[in-house]
């Protein structure tokens, strides 16, 4: 909010129009002069960049908490959906025990998340629901995932041991802070120390409500 303030501030002309308008909705009226005056006043203090934001309203939050939701659902609506499952019962006895996250999924505290393929292997993490091409996972159990994505149609299938690393470590990246998985061993904690955490929303990824 600071650096969208900042940038709108230096449109003079429109922050003087917006400024007068929210003062105008609050039931203020300032004679020409002085509401330039005031405006000025204001939009000089943006620009120093001297303060912080803060949003401490619960309710506020709450409500924009409802109108995402409303929002993504809007989006969501238009998906359709794979059920991607985990190696069957004989690929499983043949994996090497080194590798647990190739035999069954892992989830987090951040369980969703979204991919948007990019070709020749390589993918954008944290991408809104309203871009085009983009893909929502979510691991639901150990033997299964869902997917969604535009254009698909309902259906479900194994996946490869490598997909389903992927899909696993990606899950790892997205984790805010925990990883959950049916198996406890060690080499998991050192992927998760290695890939865990590493998306960060408002940092390195980015999620509008609306695509472009």
């Amino acid at each position: 909010m600071k650096k969208m303030s900042m940038k709108i501030a230096k449109d003079q002309e429109r922050f003087h129009s917006d400024f007068l308008q929210s003062q105008k909705e609050l039931g203020k009226e300032f004679d020409p002069g002085k509401g330039k005056v005031e405006a000025e006043r204001l939009r000089s203090f943006v620009l120093s960049g001297e303060y912080e934001v803060e949003q401490k309203s619960v309710g506020f939050n709450l409500g924009m908490m409802f109108r995402s939701l409303f929002e993504v659902a809007d989006e969501l609506s238009e998906f359709g959906f794979h059920i991607l499952l985990a190696p069957n019962n004989s690929a499983v006895a043949t994996c090497s025990p080194q590798m647990p996250e190739t035999t069954a999924f892992v989830t987090s505290d951040n369980p969703v998340f979204t991919i948007r393929p990019e070709g020749n292997g390589i993918a954008s993490a944290g991408m809104g629901f309203g871009w085009s091409g983009v893909e929502v996972y979510m691991p639901v159990g150990k033997r299964c995932c869902l997917r969604l994505a535009r254009g698909l149609k309902p259906a479900h299938g194994w996946v490869s041991e490598r997909f389903l690393r992927q899909i696993n470590l990606q899950t790892m990246a997205n984790a805010s802070h925990f990883i959950y998985s049916s198996r406890g061993e060690k080499r998991l904690g050192r992927l998760f120390d290695e890939f865990g955490c590493k998306v960060k929303m408002g940092e390195n990824a980015f999620i509008p409500p609306k695509a472009p």
